[in-house]
C-alpha cells in the first residue's frame, strides 16, 4: 500500500495492523448514480423488512396485552367466589394466578421490549446507510444550494426521532390501543347496558378532545422540525466559518442571530407543550368524571342486586385500564407526530434525483495512460453562472497542470516558476506539487 503522507515511522506499524487484518471478500453491496429503487420510506416498511422479529413482536404485544388484563377478572373471582361465598381455596387460587399473571406479563413485556430494540436497532442502521448512499449519489447542485446544518439534522435528529418510536412508541401504541379494545369487549360482556352508559358519556367527549389535539399537534411539529434544522444550520455555519467570524469581529452580531433561531425553537416547543397541557389534563378530566357516573349507577344497580360487588369493582378497574392508555397515547401520539414529521423530511430527501443522471448505457473506461487534456471548457454548477469560461487544461504525468483561456480572474494560470510558488513533493509519492500564494 501507498504511504502517502504517512511518516516513515508509523508505515511499519501500519503493515502490520494490515498483515492482520482478516479477508472480508468482496462486500455484496454495489453504488450506482441513478435510482437505488428502493420502495417509499415508511415507518411500517422499516418494520417489515424483518419479518420475523415483527412477527414475534406482535406475538408478544398481544401476549402482554391479555396478562396485564387478568388481573380484573381475578378481583372479581376472588370477590364473588372466594370473600363473599367464604371460600378460601378459592380465594388463594384467585391470588395466586394473579401473581402467576402478573410475573408473565413481565416475561412478555420483557421480550417484547428485547424484539423492539433489535427491530429498530436495524432498521435503524438500514436507513442511515440508505439516506448516506443517497447524498452519495446526489450531485454537486444540491450541496451548493442547501445548508450543512440541514442535512445533519435529517441524519441526526431525524433517525433519532424514529429509533425511539420504532424501539418503544409503536410497541407501546399497540398494547394500550389493543388494551381499550379488550376492555370495551369485557364491559359489554359484564353488562351491556352499564357499559353503553358509561362509554357514551366518555368516548365522544374523548373522541373530539383527541381531534382537536391532531390538528393543533400536526402544526406545532412540522414548525418543531423546522426551527430545530435551522437551529442546527446556523450551529454549523457559525463553527465552519469562527475563522471569518474572528476576523471581523462578528461575535456579538452572530450571538444576536443565534438567540433569535433558539427562540424560535423553543416558541415551538412551547406551543407544543401548551396543547399537550391542555389535552393530557383534559383526558383525565374526562375519565374521572366516567368513574363518578360508573359508581353512581352501578352502585344503584348493585342495591337492587341486579349485579354483585365484585363485578361492580372488576367494572371500576376495567374502566381505570381503558382511561389509562388514554394518558399513554397522549405521549405515544406526540413521539408519533415527531416521527411522523421526519419521515415527511427524510422522504423529502429520498425522492431528490441527481441533477446529472447516470447514463442508461454506460461506457467501460479501459486501463488509461498518458496526460489529460480539457479543450475549451466552460463549467457552472448553475449553467446561468458559469464559474469556469472556456478553459483549456494539459495534465501530464507527474507534472503541474498548464491550463490557459480567455483573460479573466478565475482562469489565471501561475507557473512554477513566478514568485511566491513553492513546490514540495509529499512522503511517499514521485509527484511534485505547486502552491502559489498570491
Amino acid at each position: 500500500m501507498p504511504f502517502a503522507g504517512i511518516p516513515d515511522e508509523l508505515a511499519a506499524g501500519v503493515r502490520r495492523l494490515e498483515d492482520s487484518e482478516p479477508d472480508h471478500g468482496t462486500p455484496p453491496d454495489r453504488f450506482g448514480h441513478g435510482p437505488g429503487g428502493e420502495p417509499q420510506l415508511s415507518m411500517l416498511g422499516l418494520l417489515t423488512r424483518r419479518r420475523g422479529l415483527f412477527a414475534a413482536a406482535c406475538a408478544t404485544v398481544l401476549a402482554e396485552t391479555l396478562l396485564l388484563q387478568a388481573g380484573p377478572y381475578l378481583v372479581q373471582v376472588g370477590i364473588d367466589h372466594g370473600i363473599v361465598a367464604r371460600d378460601l381455596p378459592v380465594l388463594l387460587w384467585s391470588a395466586g394466578a394473579f401473581v402467576a399473571a402478573v410475573l408473565a406479563g413481565w416475561a412478555a413485556t420483557t421480550a417484547r421490549m428485547r424484539q423492539t430494540g433489535r427491530l429498530a436497532a436495524d432498521g435503524m442502521r438500514d436507513l442511515r446507510v440508505r439516506v448516506f448512499t443517497h447524498l452519495q449519489r446526489l450531485s454537486m447542485d444540491y450541496y451548493t444550494n442547501e445548508k450543512a446544518g440541514v442535512i445533519m439534522t435529517r441524519m441526526s435528529s431525524d433517525v433519532e426521532s424514529l429509533q425511539q418510536l420504532l424501539q418503544e412508541g409503536l410497541a407501546q401504541f399497540a398494547v394500550q390501543g389493543l388494551t381499550m379494545v379488550v376492555v370495551t369487549a369485557v364491559l359489554i360482556h359484564y353488562d351491556a347496558g352499564l357499559a353503553a352508559i358509561t362509554l357514551l358519556l366518555v368516548v365522544p367527549a374523548l373522541f373530539a378532545a383527541s381531534l382537536w389535539f391532531r390538528r393543533a399537534s400536526d402544526v406545532g411539529y412540522a414548525r418543531q422540525r423546522d426551527t430545530i434544522a435551522a437551529m442546527f444550520t446556523d450551529l454549523a455555519e457559525s463553527l465552519h466559518g469562527v475563522r471569518v467570524v474572528t476576523a471581523y469581529h462578528r461575535q456579538d452580531r452572530n450571538i444576536a442571530q443565534h438567540r433569535t433561531v433558539v427562540g424560535r425553537y423553543r416558541d415551538a416547543n412551547d406551543f407544543t407543550g401548551h396543547i399537550s397541557a391542555i389535552y393530557g389534563p383534559g383526558t383525565s378530566v374526562i375519565g374521572m368524571l366516567g368513574m363518578a357516573a360508573l359508581l353512581l349507577v352501578g352502585g344503584h344497580i348493585v342495591l337492587r342486586g341486579e349485579l354483585t360487588v365484585g363485578v361492580l369493582t372488576a367494572f371500576v378497574l376495567y374502566l381505570n385500564a381503558f382511561f389509562a392508555p388514554v394518558q399513554q397515547l397522549v405521549q405515544l401520539y406526540t413521539n408519533y407526530q415527531q416521527s411522523r414529521a421526519a419521515v415527511s423530511k427524510l422522504r423529502g430527501l429520498l425522492a431528490l434525483a441527481p441533477a446529472v443522471p447516470e447514463r442508461a448505457d454506460p461506457l467501460t473506461l479501459p486501463p488509461v495512460a498518458g496526460g489529460i487534456t480539457f479543450e475549451h471548457v466552460t463549467f457552472g454548477y448553475d449553467p446561468a453562472r458559469p464559474v469556469l469560461r472556456d478553459i483549456t487544461l494539459r495534465i501530464e504525468p507527474g507534472r503541474p497542470s498548464r491550463a490557459w483561456g480567455r483573460p479573466g480572474r478565475a482562469n489565471r494560470r501561475w507557473p512554477s516558476s513566478s514568485p511566491g510558488c513553492t513546490t514540495r513533493t509529499p512522503v511517499g509519492s514521485s509527484s511534485t506539487a505547486t502552491t502559489c500564494g498570491r
